[in-house]
């Protein structure tokens, strides 16, 4: 009878260990150079997503690249940017991530986010310069997107009024570079006037204190929001550059 007890306790505490284990969170950027090293940075704590340079997430055929990383772990939640050499066509992406793309100076970057899954992304790209040639079709569509590029001009110049109207109360921080839980610290900020004490946000959002410290740190990482202590309390700000107008 004895026996069968302590059988019992051991089976609890390991159900309890289980259920208390870490939960594994990112919030990093991968940064590819054009001889496809690789720069890992940003908050997480799993062990595979370490700040480091490495040259075994790329592998190169011919002109073509691939960019690799699958970690079968789940994620509570995670975002990951990854930035690519100037210069580069994606080919195929991929990803059980829901994903956007934005370009800034011919510089692609590849924006990612999921909660509950693993953190699963191919992507095949090309450095021009490694083209072999401009074939039919590339004439075609360079020829396609000429036109389409004078009619957007005409549009935008017979628009210009009410674009400039349209442009008004946008909000220069990119949303879709954020996690869910630092949209929901976002949107309560923006509706407490722009700041709020950090035991207030506690209150409400009712996350884990270690969350909700993690995600504002990454928030003020990224410049978005400041903090400053005010006696026994910390307060909470958006930074004024990020505002709506």
């Amino acid at each position: 009878m004895k026996n069968k007890i302590i059988l019992l306790v051991l089976i609890i505490l390991l159900i309890i260990s289980q259920a208390n284990a870490s939960e594994y969170y990112a919030d990093i950027i991968f940064q590819i150079n054009e001889n496809g090293e690789t720069i890992i940075s940003g908050t997480t704590n799993h062990p595979q997503l370490e700040t480091k340079t490495t040259q075994e997430l790329t592998t190169k055929n011919g002109p073509k690249w691939i960019f690799e990383i699958n970690i079968t772990d789940t994620f509570s939640e995670y975002v990951y940017e990854i930035i690519l050499p100037t210069g580069t066509e994606i080919e195929k992406i991929e990803t059980n991530s829901n994903y956007r793309i934005k370009t800034t100076n011919e510089q692609i970057t590849i924006i990612g986010t999921g909660n509950e899954k693993p953190i699963n992304v191919k992507v095949n790209y090309i450095i021009n310069g490694n083209k072999t040639g401009i074939n039919f079709m590339d004439t075609l569509i360079l020829i396609i997107g000429i036109i389409i590029v004078i009619f957007g001009i005409y549009y935008i110049i017979k628009n210009k009024k009410n674009s400039t109207k349209q442009n008004n109360n946008k909000i220069t921080y990119d949303k879709d570079a954020l996690t869910e839980r630092q949209l929901k610290i976002m949107e309560l900020l923006e509706k407490n006037d722009g700041k709020i004490t950090q035991s207030e946000l506690q209150k409400t959002l009712n996350y884990p204190k270690a969350a909700l410290s993690r995600n504002l740190n990454s928030l003020e990482k990224k410049d978005i929001i400041s903090k400053e202590r005010k006696g026994m309390t910390m307060l909470v700000k958006i930074k004024e550059k990020n505002q709506k107008d």
